[in-house]
């Protein structure tokens, strides 16, 4: 898992360095309100890298809302640090839950916006664009 890892950061790494003026408006101020998009992107990218297919797993805590990656007992996210108390740095990978059992995470089906409709898909295709091209 440790070639997940270095994907993920990776990942992230790329929103981070990017023309965020390019990239969909959820990404303005990555990762605060970025979750959503940011974890449908990084399935598709761990699924191009051979990493297989993701859940898309999503909860409440109070009034904050996240989204973040589940693959069996794993979990990928690169958003929680949108929160103050997110105590693994910019990247989580691993199999500890226990930041995200607060959120009550309910498993939305696959990672795979390929199968939304609308606008949505055409931005989301655009960003992922950007972000393959700047790396």
């Amino acid at each position: 898992m440790n070639d997940l890892y270095a994907d993920c950061a990776l990942f992230r790494d790329m929103i981070a360095r990017s023309d965020r003026s390019r990239l969909m408006v959820s990404f303005q101020h990555f990762p605060r309100g970025a979750c959503d998009d940011a974890s449908l992107l990084l399935a598709r990218f761990l699924r191009e890298r051979d990493h297989g297919t993701f859940q898309r797993m999503s909860g409440k805590r109070g009034d904050d809302t996240h989204v973040w990656l589940e693959q069996g007992d794993w979990v990928s996210d690169i958003t929680g640090d949108q929160f103050g108390d997110f105590p693994y740095g910019h990247a989580h990978v691993g199999k500890d839950r226990s930041w995200h059992q607060p959120f009550s995470g309910e498993d939305t089906g696959p990672a795979d916006y390929r199968h939304l409709d609308g606008p949505i898909v055409v931005d989301l295709n655009k960003t992922y664009s950007c972000l393959s091209d700047g790396h």
